[in-house]
């Protein structure tokens, strides 16, 4: 459950000092910052199944998912 709030936090607070104004956090730079682990792919996966975040992308190499925080 802590995890999920990091990760939460950590898109938010990524989209304010990018500022732009869409707040878009690839997947890859989370992973980076939290670790390419299953506890990482299952917060990520109940933040979007809670309506947290959306996910945008087909997660390929030339599409990959990107996350942006629900406002």
């Amino acid at each position: 459950e802590l995890l999920f709030i990091f990760i939460f936090i950590f898109i938010y607070n990524w989209a304010w000092a990018q500022f732009i104004g869409s707040g878009v956090v690839a997947e890859s730079l989370v992973r980076k910052e939290f670790g390419n682990t299953p506890d990482t792919s299952k917060a990520l996966r109940k933040l979007k199944a809670e309506r947290r975040l959306l996910r945008s992308g087909e997660g390929g190499r030339g599409d990959p998912y990107r996350y942006q925080q629900v406002r």
